[in-house]
């Protein structure tokens, strides 16, 4: 797990036959305590490793806001296609 600044508050090695969300809660719930004492913002983003419901349900009892990329499906496509035409000129990096 990397911060804002690409700086690693977290880690966790497992097997290479489990899925790489596995364990996420032992990783993530020591990161927002210790955000919590702090008082900062919380805000968490992540890949689509973690699209679990569990992980939701933590993020919200937690009240972080967060972003979780879904896989691309053609339902997902057909409700959203409209917002992902990008503007004349910009480039799809």
């Amino acid at each position: 797990m990397f911060n804002q600044f690409g700086d690693l508050e977290r880690c966790a090695l497992r097997p290479g036959n489990v899925h790489s969300a596995d364990g996420w809660k032992d990783v993530l719930d020591p990161v927002v305590q210790r955000y919590r004492v702090k008082g900062h913002a919380h805000l968490f983003s992540s890949r689509c490793s973690l699209r679990h419901a569990e992980v939701y349900e933590f993020l919200e009892a937690e009240r972080i806001k967060y972003a979780i990329r879904l896989p691309a499906n053609q339902v997902l496509q057909g409700r959203i296609g409209y917002l992902l035409k990008r503007p004349v000129g910009r480039s799809a990096q």
